[in-house]
């Protein structure tokens, strides 16, 4: 069966973007652009010179840091869970001797 496909107009830094997204991530979409628009207003209200392109582009500067944090941050989960699971089984083999 194929997705469901549907046109939804988002408006970031007085742009609007028209995109087809699959039904099932509109609320994605939707919280993605609300959070690109604070942090796009915060830059806005603290650096009042610049342009919007430059603002646009601390947006997504720090969005995309924000994003490799999170992935760094799975990471070091995923690495503790395994040390975790190492060290209950090398508690049990030393609890078996």
């Amino acid at each position: 069966m194929e997705d469901r496909k549907i046109k939804i107009n988002l408006d970031i830094a007085d742009k609007k973007f028209s995109l087809t997204i699959p039904e099932e991530e509109e609320i994605s979409y939707r919280k993605a652009q609300e959070l690109a628009e604070k942090k796009y207003n915060k830059y806005k209200n603290h650096f009042s010179t610049l342009s919007k392109d430059e603002l646009m582009a601390m947006t997504i500067i720090d969005l995309a840091k924000n994003y490799i944090d999170l992935s760094n941050k799975k990471e070091n989960i995923g690495f503790f869970t395994e040390l975790s699971d190492i060290l209950m089984t090398l508690g049990d083999y030393i609890d078996a001797q």
